[in-house]
């Protein structure tokens, strides 16, 4: 299964298998979150969850979010939203899971169904095959109707999510045009730019709404696009560095190792440990 620029125009989804803690971020975007082996704590806006083996988070739309991983604990990642499911998701997207926190001893069918989707995604990811593609989007669209049909949420109107919506369209610029030119030098001034701000307050700006820098929101773009392309394709680790628009493999590799914890090659060798398991 080939994974490149493309990915995030035609193919608008992500999903990801994570093993290290991840600072707070908020996208337009739901996530769904599996937990696989061990305990991790996500932090959604001011309130905690810990999910054990089998737990399921439900992460709405624009939420600030964060990963605080356990020794030994990893964690599958799904992804998408409006690229993906179209002109119905903006409306899906005003109303908030009711009970995001799907413990695995939940008796709901809902709960059943959502597992067993979140097992094919990952057989999916881990073993790849030239109808991967395919699956996961027969996968997306059952979980998407589960979803719609069968997961409790509700409207919430108050300031806070208000203020959310207010704030991520302030910058939503910014978002995109790093989604389509992560591979080429982007600057600061020219981010600022894109959202009408003077370098200083556009940093001000980004800090507040997504509680880092831009330069830290461009590098973990970046490196999630690199853990992509190390676990699906046999590509040696300066090409992986320069496809995400890093010319330095050194400075690659530090990036990397801030973000995960671990080496490009690291990661690559976990990765093929998982998908040794799975065979």
């Amino acid at each position: 299964m080939e994974y490149h620029k493309i990915l995030l125009g035609d193919d608008p989804y992500w999903l990801q298998y994570v093993k290290w803690s991840y600072p707070q971020h908020c996208h337009n975007e739901i996530e769904l979150a599996y937990c696989m082996h061990g305990e991790v704590r996500i932090t959604v806006e001011d309130k905690e969850y810990l999910l054990k083996e089998k737990d399921i988070l439900c992460i709405d739309a624009l939420a600030m979010h964060a990963y605080e991983m356990e020794n030994d604990a990893s964690v599958f990642v799904v992804e998408f939203g409006g690229q993906f499911i179209g002109k119905g998701y903006q409306e899906f997207a005003k109303k908030s899971f009711c009970f995001p926190h799907i413990a695995s001893d939940s008796g709901s069918s809902y709960a059943t169904a959502m597992r067993m989707l979140f097992k094919k995604f990952y057989d999916e990811f881990i073993t790849p095959d030239e109808a991967s593609t395919w699956a996961i989007r027969g996968c997306l669209n059952e979980l998407f109707t589960l979803l719609v049909r069968s997961v409790p949420r509700s409207v919430i109107k108050n300031d806070r999510r208000q203020k959310q919506l207010e704030r991520y369209a302030r910058i939503h610029k910014v978002f995109d045009f790093v989604k389509n030119h992560y591979d080429e030098p982007i600057t600061l001034s020219e981010a600022a730019g894109l959202v009408g701000y003077d370098p200083n307050a556009f940093c001000r700006l980004f800090k507040e709404i997504t509680n880092s820098t831009f330069h830290q929101y461009l590098n973990s773009y970046r490196i999630n696009l690199a853990m992509r392309l190390l676990a699906n394709q046999n590509m040696s680790i300066n090409e992986i560095a320069q496809q995400v628009g890093m010319s330095s493999t050194k400075m690659f590799g530090r990036v990397f190792k801030e973000h995960t914890g671990m080496s490009p090659r690291e990661y690559k060798q976990c990765i093929n440990k998982e998908a040794e398991v799975m065979e």
